[in-house]
């Protein structure tokens, strides 16, 4: 324990401020939180000792399907990550530092139908309408219409009914000659096998996960549990290949706690206040980069109440006093 400690003190020292400080365009950086478990597992990868019984293990996948980076090996294990969850803040890093920038989701029909989903109300026509009864039957049965949408429209969607062809077919989509077929056919063999082995022998953590993750009534109905990638029941196989996108940005102007715009030096700009998406979504960047759509809302709401107050406020305060009424005659 106490040469653990010893690691662990020497990596956080070595962590730079560049790792917990959020630059500001034209501006003094602020402290604010960072993505920097990935630079910290690092740092003790370089200190771990070879001799040591332990190894450094995190996120375990939850879903029943393995990912591959483009070259078919599993994506790295993760040291840091949320404790009773399977978040892991830094898999875009971990993804972004190898070449090629893209890896592949394996599974077959049967656990895209339960698992596969898409944000956006042009693709879930069944929340936008209202149909309460068709949206509870696909919430317990599946997304057969989606998955085979994004099979004959999408590109980066390709199936096959063994995993030779799947792996010519992955092959042929990226181009590249990255991939490498035999390592991928490995680990979902690998993955199958211990499946089979039945839930007394599991000696896989993400199993384990799925099993403890079923316990949920909100997981339990959209995860597949427990089966084969390679089923021929299941099929055909499919693969998806996934690559980092952006799809909004979290950034907006300083403010302080009254929503005042502040200047690159910190002091506020007098008679300016922004709120609400300007501020950053969620205003102010009261939400940090957690925040989903549905959550700005609140935050856009409550920072335009407080640059209000803080305006009716600075009003009162320079506003001339009020003359008295003039006595009657």
């Amino acid at each position: 324990m106490e040469e653990f400690t010893s690691i662990l003190r020497e990596a956080t020292e070595a962590l730079k401020p560049e790792y917990f400080l959020l630059p500001v365009d034209g501006g003094e950086s602020v402290f604010r939180e960072r993505v920097y478990c990935y630079e910290l597992y690092h740092q003790l990868r370089l200190r771990w000792p070879q001799h040591s019984p332990y190894f450094l293990n995190g996120k375990v996948d939850k879903q029943s399907h393995p990912y591959f980076q483009g070259t078919g090996r599993p994506k790295p294990d993760m040291l840091v990550h949320v404790p009773g969850t399977g978040d892991n803040y830094a898999a875009l890093e971990v993804m972004c530092s190898h070449d090629p920038k893209y890896s592949w989701l394996v599974c077959n029909e049967k656990i895209a139908r339960r698992e596969l989903d898409v944000s956006g109300s042009e693709h879930n026509p069944l929340i936008r309408e209202k149909r309460t009864v068709r949206f509870m039957l696909s919430v317990l049965f599946g997304k057969p219409t989606l998955v085979r949408y994004f099979i004959e429209h999408c590109p980066d969607f390709v199936t096959a009914d063994s995993l030779q062809e799947l792996a010519r077919k992955m092959a042929a989509v990226t181009d590249d000659g990255a991939l490498d077929a035999a390592q991928m056919q490995r680990e979902v063999e690998h993955y199958d096998a211990t499946i089979a082995r039945g839930k007394g022998l599991f000696n896989d953590d993400q199993l384990r996960r799925i099993e403890s993750y079923a316990n949920y009534r909100g997981d339990r109905l959209r995860t597949c549990r427990f089966q084969q990638i390679a089923d021929p029941k299941a099929g055909p196989l499919i693969a998806i290949r996934m690559t980092v996108m952006s799809r909004k940005s979290l950034g907006g102007i300083q403010t302080d706690l009254e929503s005042r715009v502040l200047r690159p030096d910190g002091e506020p700009i007098p008679g300016l206040y922004a709120a609400g998406e300007a501020a950053g979504f969620g205003g102010g960047g009261m939400h940090g980069k957690r925040s989903l759509e549905g959550t700005f809302l609140g935050g856009c709401v409550f920072s335009g109440r407080i640059a209000a107050r803080a305006i009716a406020q600075e009003r009162q305060s320079v506003a001339p006093p009020e003359e008295p009424a003039p006595a009657p005659a």
